[in-house]
């Protein structure tokens, strides 16, 4: 049976859920769910909505949440291959510089075989240190062009 007050509940139901009704509101409410098995039936209706939709809302956030992860992993790995690459480029440079006359004379020079032999050590750390200076070059570029980017 649906009369006048079932109305008012009603209509006051979706704020009695999210609980901006005031006290006497409440009391009243509360009263005639009771007695009333339809507006009871509307209010159950109403809560499972709604949780339902909150439900949704933090499952939503969960999966944006692990995406975002996700590209953050991409981008820390692209920036430690990155990182490499520049390294292994960076110490090429002292190679070329001995490599590209050597391939231009189409022969090695007697006193290079020997520097190699006596100096092998210093052409391993200019190698290093070359592509150390690549590397943190890359990696400020990378900083500058983030930095950038979040403006």
């Amino acid at each position: 049976m649906y009369n006048e007050q079932c109305n008012i509940v009603s209509d006051l139901l979706p704020l009695y859920v999210d609980g901006l009704t005031s006290e006497e509101t409440n009391l009243v409410i509360s009263k005639h769910l009771e007695e009333c098995s339809e507006c009871k039936k509307e209010y159950e209706a109403l809560k499972t909505e709604i949780n339902t939709s909150v439900d949704n809302k933090y499952i939503t956030g969960v999966k944006e949440i692990n995406y975002l992860k996700k590209i953050n992993l991409y981008q820390r790995i692209n920036l430690v291959l990155g990182a490499i690459i520049s390294f292994i480029l960076g110490a090429c440079i002292p190679v070329l510089k001995v490599g590209i006359p050597i391939f231009f004379r189409g022969y090695i020079p007697d006193y290079y075989l020997a520097r190699l032999q006596i100096a092998w050590h210093i052409g391993l750390l200019k190698m290093t240190f070359s592509g150390i200076v690549v590397c943190i070059l890359y990696l400020i570029i990378m900083f500058i062009v983030k930095k950038r980017i979040k403006k």
